[in-house]
């Protein structure tokens, strides 16, 4: 069965999946929804509940609670399965604002040097009719022959 998207439909997935605050509040969310269902459907205090619930949440299974009821079990699964997908939606969220902050520090950095650039060669060519797009072009090819030739 193949599902077709429309591009706007991809691109509100995309807008919604990329907003960091609102998949972790999500994130807590489950995660307290989850403590309280075992809670109910398992017949356990609060504190083995929030127990077995970290403890399934990140993985870990130690094996001294789990759940017994049908129920309890089907929703086990549910818990492993949307802890993950919470937890890399997360990540992934983070990984993608580090790069993107990194990339405009980046992009930065190259107008910075360009502006630099540029009032060098104002001060090297006063006058000049050669546009400074044209000169800057041509050391960047010297300095890369330059790069080659070294090594």
């Amino acid at each position: 069965m193949v599902i077709h998207r429309t591009p706007d439909k991809t691109i509100r997935l995309l807008r919604l999946a990329s907003h960091t605050k609102l998949i972790f509040a999500l994130y807590i969310f489950n995660f307290i929804i989850c403590t309280l269902l075992f809670m109910v459907f398992e017949n356990k205090p609060i504190g083995d509940a929030l127990w077995w619930c970290t403890v399934t949440w990140f993985t870990v299974g130690y094996g001294d609670l789990y759940p017994l009821t049908g129920y309890g079990r089907l929703f086990g699964m549910y818990v492993i399965i949307s802890s993950h997908i919470f937890i890399v939606l997360l990540t992934a969220n983070v990984v993608a604002k580090l790069s993107q902050y990194r990339a405009e520090a980046a992009l930065e950095e190259e107008r910075r040097l360009h502006k630099q650039e540029m009032a060098l060669l104002r001060a090297r060519f006063p006058g000049s009719n050669k546009p400074f797009t044209a000169i800057i072009q041509q050391n960047k090819f010297t300095a890369f022959v330059k790069r080659v030739n070294r090594t």
